[in-house]
């Protein structure tokens, strides 16, 4: 087995060096690497040095042989900057441009895996991973390997190969310090392309997942509750994700972008921040916070997916704390978020607000809230739902102020409009209650069910309406109102 030692770059294997370093710098490096190649080549033969016996080499750069593209020779260089104390293992360019993987690559603590550009790593054989960090399933909590980094390649899960074994392409599990960059994964077969298990300050960005019709997650947040949902290493403490940053990504063409599907009471993935990434043509949940507390969804895409955002518990407990703000929703299936209290005793969803959000288009609804208790919608703008833009169902403490919610109800629904309060004749009075709905311009309101809610100041262009249907609003103030080019006092 060939392999190479570069010269090293003054700090470049931090974790703050690494993740500050720009793009003209990283490929300079890549230049300087490929040119050390050729140079291994004419340097006459040295005696081998056995990788057990090399002196440490923190700050070390390691090459991988490009003449044996294949798992062994990646492994190679990790085994050696593990047993350096860390470094950079670099995958430089191969004739074909395949790496064969027979085998999951596990990389260790303080260490980056740098691939070059146009270089892809694919399944070779029926494994179920093709990299995850180095654990021998005793080191729970946060524990495990810290300071890990995997930059580039197009990791592919060769499905038309692998049809019926699972595979999650790339998985870290009780880690701290997570960088995965400018990586693509497709080719996924029946799991994941990347799963962050029990995580803390864990970065993906600048990454494609892709292709994946099942409908499973492309990126999977979870906690280590047993092998059925990790079956790699323990231990299975229940550990969840905290600090999670997911950054100018994009989700193309699969089910499931974001999501958890396991949850444990007492147990939540804490402070999940979704900002700036492209979500288009999902099948499914293009972000499924599943037992999430702190939640920013911001600045992000949403294409002709299913359903947008959504919120829900499957443990029954009190999930809190959402921000979703300046997202834009086009041509969506179904919905552009839901979150889901799920009974009106419980209303396990609070503390909701959605902000400066754009709707063109959906099929179903726009912003709705079931069962939620202290949501605020403000300065959103929402047009072209087949059903209601927003709809209040069976909410409380509820505002909506300064939104523009006209062009809704596409479907000429006698009994739907722009604006829904309240549960369709199908609850009880007090399920929606405590609503105020001031400042906005909606084509039209339609009132079901409530108590104490305040209509004032909007502008409602076409006409505001109150079932007649039992059970009926009470206590409905409506005070100030421009009603279809007409001020009402009442």
């Amino acid at each position: 087995m060939r392999w190479s030692l570069a010269a090293s770059v003054p700090g470049e294997t931090g974790w703050l060096a690494e993740d500050m370093a720009n793009s003209t710098r990283r490929n300079l490096l890549q230049l300087s690497c490929i040119a050390a190649i050729a140079a291994c080549d004419r340097t006459p033969a040295r005696p081998a040095t056995s990788l057990a016996t090399s002196p440490p080499l923190p700050s070390g750069r390691y090459i991988v042989d490009a003449t044996a593209p294949n798992s062994t020779s990646i492994q190679a260089g990790l085994d050696a900057a593990a047993a350096a104390g860390g470094g950079t293992v670099f995958v430089p360019p191969t004739a074909g441009g395949i790496y064969s993987i027979t085998t999951a690559l596990l990389i260790s603590s303080n260490t980056t895996l740098e691939i070059a550009s146009g270089v892809t790593l694919q399944r070779a054989a029926a494994i179920d991973n093709l990299l995850r960090n180095k654990s021998d399933g005793t080191v729970g909590k946060y524990s495990s390997q810290t300071k890990v980094t995997v930059r580039g390649g197009h990791w592919d899960g060769n499905a038309a190969a692998y049809p019926s074994t699972n595979v999650t392409l790339m998985t870290f599990g009780h880690c701290t310090n997570i960088l995965v960059e400018n990586v693509d994964f497709t080719g996924i077969v029946g799991w994941h392309g990347l799963e962050l298990n029990a995580c803390k300050h864990a970065i993906v960005r600048d990454s494609v997942f892709h292709d994946y019709p099942r409908g499973s997650e492309l990126l999977q947040l979870d906690l280590a509750n047993g092998t059925g949902a990790f079956p790699w290493f323990g231990p299975y403490d229940n550990t969840p994700c905290d600090d999670i940053l997911l950054a100018g990504n994009v989700f193309r063409d699969g089910g499931i972008g974001v999501g958890t599907h396991l949850s444990v009471a007492g147990k939540w993935h804490t402070n999940i921040r979704i900002m700036d990434n492209h979500f288009v043509n999902l099948t499914s949940y293009c972000i499924e916070a599943q037992d999430w507390k702190q939640v920013l969804v911001q600045g992000n895409t949403f294409v002709n997916c299913s359903v947008g955002v959504y919120a829900i518990t499957k443990a029954s407990q009190i999930c809190s704390e959402f921000s979703i703000s300046n997202n834009i929703f086009t041509a969506m299936k179904s919905r552009c978020t839901q979150m889901n209290g799920q009974t009106t005793t419980a209303r396990y969803i609070r503390r909701v607000s959605m902000v400066n959000n754009v709707v063109n288009g959906s099929e179903g609804y726009g912003l709705t809230a079931d069962y939620s208790h202290g949501i605020t919608y403000s300065g959103n703008i929402v047009t072209g739902c087949i059903s209601y833009g927003i709809w209040l169902w069976k909410a409380v403490e509820a505002t909506v102020t300064g939104n523009h919610l006209v062009g809704n109800n596409t479907g000429a629904n006698p009994t739907t409009g722009d604006l829904g309060v309240g549960a369709n004749g199908q609850a009880a009075v007090g399920d929606t209650s405590d609503v105020t709905v001031t400042g906005n311009v909606i084509g039209t309101i339609y009132v079901w069910s409530g108590t104490r809610i305040l209509i004032i100041g909007n502008n409602i262009l076409t006409s505001y309406k109150v079932s007649t249907a039992a059970p009926v609003a009470t206590v409905l103030n409506r005070v100030g109102n421009v009603i279809a080019g007409t001020y009402s006092a009442t």
